[in-house]
């Protein structure tokens, strides 16, 4: 679960920067992986 929690801190980190278009685009390819 560690794994997990890490992978959503990253896609939130990810789609605060990239902004919510982006970070959505690359938060579901991070979550099919």
């Amino acid at each position: 679960m560690a794994s997990l929690t890490e992978r959503q801190n990253r896609a939130t980190y990810i789609l605060a920067r990239y902004g919510t278009f982006v970070g959505f685009i690359i938060l579901v390819i991070v979550m099919s992986i």
